[in-house]
């Protein structure tokens, strides 16, 4: 009798709509950079996000990306016991990268 040797290993598939969530958080990330780079040093209207002398800098800049994290490490979470939400999460990624390009759009045309 011929015997494998190979370690059992569970039959692992990929999660519908994983690389859809996957594009969708590097598009979310795109944009977070785009909203950076177009808010740079200008006035910011956004009490929370405005740093001192109510201008976009380091300290703004500090609090996106602490809510960007923060924001990812909960959908990794929540991913990782209910991978049926690969998609909806995408598709919550893509309508908040799309806010952002509005914004980004809205920062360029102010002079």
């Amino acid at each position: 009798m011929e015997h494998s040797l190979r370690p059992l290993e569970p039959h692992r598939t990929i999660p519908p709509g994983r690389t859809f969530y996957r594009w969708s958080a590097a598009i979310l990330a795109a944009s977070g950079v785009a909203d950076v780079a177009s808010s740079w040093r200008r006035p910011e209207a956004n009490p929370v996000m405005a740093g001192s002398g109510s201008t976009f800098g380091g300290q703004s800049v500090a609090i996106k990306l602490g809510l960007a994290g923060t924001s990812f490490l909960l959908e990794q979470v929540v991913l990782r016991h209910r991978p049926d939400l690969y998609r909806r999460i995408a598709w919550l990624n893509l309508g908040i990268a799309g806010a952002q390009g509005a914004i980004v759009a809205h920062n360029v045309s102010l002079p």
